[in-house]
């Protein structure tokens, strides 16, 4: 069986509306303290992403914290213990502003960052080991909760610039501060082509296909689940791209899943083997609740349970599409696990890196490099018929 996965970002889509997004966030606070609009340049956006920190949640979180604590005097009395109060102290004693540095910085984060740990964690260790106390609970504050819309005020900005302010309240069930339309549907370009999607939608399930991506997303289609707080970012890039009817494992259903077995979505999400093994599932069965669950039982607890266990002694080729050389060794590590339990897996690494700044990542996770997800396809298809020829 010959199965195709797919991530979103940067492989179906341009994801432009998360590019424009992460320093229009920062932005909504430097320019109010008079800083104009201190950083990330595109370019630094590509190094977060080639070091691994692909939430935006935490890229938005890493660099408005690294900016206030080299901004903020030591002098400060009282000291901003959070955001709001930082903000209203800049607003009154005016900083200057500092320089966005970040490299090595962030390299740093990410080799301190733990399996199954939020970027955003380690960045907070690693600044409360470089800064004086007083600044800590301010950073806590920027740093601990990312992933919580109710408790982090720069998650909730940045939720209204990607939704747009009317799917924003309908989400979260929140007021909106900010009167914005969504950046993901204004600038969002689809990079796979319509003859491709048609073709991927009308094979499924041969070859077997999934989405398999970061983005947030509703629980499984097919799990009776209420849906406050899942923001339905990974549903707007399928119908941009034309995938619809695909099976999408994002990251509302890792979500899901910590909240039927216990633990948190960074243990069970990319680039960790449950999500891979759930996406892998779903497109063997079409079901995304029982793939995640049994994804769960496999990789936590040794269960070979369906759709794997009818699997066992037969062959399957798995390619992954991605940019991401952490999620591409995550799906390896999948396959490692498969033969563990007698089922032939191979993986086969489609790197897909249009601006080359990627190829010494992808290649040291031995993919094989693309310009765009297109290319890649046709390469797995021709491969995939000579190989069954």
């Amino acid at each position: 069986m010959n199965v195709f996965l797919f991530d979103v970002d940067s492989v179906l889509l341009n994801p432009l509306g998360y590019r424009y997004g992460i320093p229009a966030a920062i932005h909504h606070y430097t320019r109010q303290w008079g800083w104009g609009e201190v950083g990330p340049t595109e370019e630094q956006i590509e190094e977060m992403e080639a070091h691994g920190i692909s939430s935006e949640w935490d890229s938005i979180a890493c660099i408005l914290a690294r900016l206030l604590s080299l901004a903020l005097p030591d002098t400060a009395q009282p000291f901003p213990t959070d955001l709001p109060s930082a903000h209203q102290f800049l607003l009154t004693h005016p900083q200057p502003a500092p320089a966005l540095k970040i490299v090595p910085w962030i390299g740093d984060v990410m080799q301190a960052t733990r399996p199954g740990e939020a970027p955003a964690i380690a960045a907070l260790r690693l600044l409360i080991a470089q800064t004086p106390s007083h600044l800590h609970p301010l950073l806590r504050d920027l740093l601990s909760h990312t992933r919580n819309v109710w408790q982090s005020e720069l998650t909730r900005v940045f939720q209204q610039l990607m939704l747009g302010d009317t799917l924003f309240s309908e989400t979260y069930q929140l007021p909106a501060t900010l009167h914005s339309a969504s950046f993901l549907t204004q600038h969002d370009q689809a990079l796979l082509s319509p003859a491709n999607a048609d073709w991927l939608c009308q094979v499924h399930p041969l070859p077997a296909v999934a989405v398999y991506t970061a983005r947030p997303c509703l629980p499984p289609s097919d799990a009776n689940a209420d849906k406050l707080g899942y923001s339905p970012e990974a549903e707007l890039a399928l119908q941009l791209v034309g995938l619809g009817s695909v099976p999408l494992v994002g990251y509302g259903g890792v979500q899901w899943l910590a909240r039927q077995v216990g633990g948190n979505a960074e243990q069970y999400g990319k680039p960790q083997v449950v999500q891979a093994l759930g996406a892998l599932g779903a497109a063997l069965s079409g079901q995304i609740a029982n793939s995640l669950l049994s994804a769960f039982a496999l990789a936590c607890n040794g269960e070979l349970l369906s759709p794997f266990a009818e699997w066992v002694g037969q062959p399957l080729r798995i390619f992954i599409f991605e940019d991401s050389a952490r999620s591409i060794r995550g799906v390896q590590q999948m396959g490692a696990l498969l033969r563990e339990h007698s089922i032939d897996a191979q993986v086969f690494g489609m790197g897909i890196d249009p601006y080359g700044a990627k190829q010494s990542v992808l290649r040291a996770a031995d993919a094989q490099i693309f310009a765009d997800v297109n290319q890649a396809i046709a390469w797995a298809v021709e491969w995939c018929k000579a190989y069954d020829s």
